[in-house]
């Protein structure tokens, strides 16, 4: 595919759901990123040691989030349709020269339901203020940087709004 879509919202927006969902019904590949974030339940992300983060060949955008390392692979990126990424990640792919199209899309719901995801998937109370307070600023200018802006209240209807963005993308 000569696309690629970029997904990027805050904590508990629901990102990993959606991408769940998209993959589970379109066949797209994730790109694999690689982090030294300790690992959370049903992420698409590969959690390994700082050790092992510095020995990974092919890095090619790397980043620094939130107190962790972030990588993904130049062949990892090449052969992949969807890449969950934040606002620090986004900018870096943008300024690589890579061959790709990038759609990004900002995944947002209201703040509550973001905080009562977390704390459903198992994040303490202070993880959540921390990074609810580095999402602030990470997120400041975000319609900077985005091309769609999707709101997730409902599952279901926010990945319909996605997919039906994707084929008008794809038949153009």
């Amino acid at each position: 595919m000569e696309n690629i879509y970029v997904f990027t919202g805050m904590s508990g927006s629901g990102k990993t759901a959606i991408i769940q969902n998209l993959t589970e019904t379109t066949g797209y590949t994730i790109c694999k990123i690689y982090t030294t974030r300790p690992t959370r339940k049903n992420e698409n992300k590969l959690c390994i040691s700082k050790s092992e983060y510095q020995l990974l060949p092919d890095k090619h955008i790397e980043f620094f989030y939130n107190k962790h390392n972030y990588t993904i692979t130049k062949n990892g990126f090449l052969n992949s349709d969807i890449i969950e990424m934040s606002p620090s990640g986004i900018k870096q792919i943008r300024r690589s020269e890579l061959s790709k199209r990038l759609y990004v899309f900002y995944i947002h719901t209201n703040s509550n339901k973001r905080y009562q995801r977390m704390l459903k998937r198992g994040d303490s109370i202070g993880e959540i203020k921390s990074r609810i307070e580095f999402e602030k600023e990470e997120y400041k200018n975000i319609e900077d940087i985005i091309d769609y802006s999707v709101e997730n209240n409902i599952l279901n209807v926010c990945t319909g709004k996605i997919l039906s963005i994707i084929n008008k993308l794809e038949n153009t």
